[in-house]
């Protein structure tokens, strides 16, 4: 997650970091808050024991949308700075991503919160998880759906251990050459 960070263009903008409950440890948020110190960090913690697709829980989803959209404006500043970066902690349940969606679903909402030229990224163990794929496709599809957007997925392995890297980037047209620098600077 560091060095994935360099793919931000704007660093006067603040990161958002999805995790899990307050109760598990947000590893993405750890190791940013260690290695950058300038920045707007701000854990968006996932709502406990709640269930998107139970339908008696409308209620609890909605009070779930509007605490994490006060959190993110208290943060921000009421509009002062913008989100910059996303980033899905290997921990965050689904739920969060379905809270993020619904939230992001006002233009109006997302024009106050995101930055013109924003990433989404996450670093996952394995590609089983396929909840983050699918909100990375959510961005292409109903957030920013004209050029310049990009995807990527990057799988990094040695004899023990996999990694995937998955990003979705809005509005650099240096997107790739970026990513490849990147990637060079940390495998070397």
């Amino acid at each position: 997650v560091r060095g994935s960070i360099s793919l931000v263009q704007d660093p006067n903008t603040a990161i958002a970091v999805l995790c899990g409950e307050r109760s598990r440890p947000c590893i993405s948020l750890t190791a940013l808050s260690e290695e950058i110190k300038n920045e707007i960090i701000i854990p968006v913690w996932a709502c406990p024991g709640i269930d998107t697709s139970a339908a008696d829980e409308s209620h609890y989803v909605a009070f779930c949308v509007a605490e994490t959209l006060r959190t993110l404006r208290k943060a921000l500043k009421a509009g002062a700075i913008k989100i910059g970066v996303i980033v899905i902690d290997s921990v965050a349940p689904p739920v969060i991503g379905d809270v993020l969606e619904m939230m992001l679903l006002s233009t109006k909402v997302r024009t106050e919160l995101l930055a013109e030229h924003y990433v989404v990224l996450g670093t996952f163990p394995d590609q089983s998880i396929s909840w983050q794929k699918d909100l990375l496709e959510y961005f292409r599809m109903n957030i920013d759906k004209f050029d310049p957007v990009y995807r990527s997925s990057v799988s990094l392995r040695n004899d023990t251990t996999s990694v995937n890297i998955r990003v979705f980037s809005s509005g650099d047209a240096n997107f790739y050459p970026q990513l490849f620098l990147t990637m060079r600077m940390r495998l070397s």
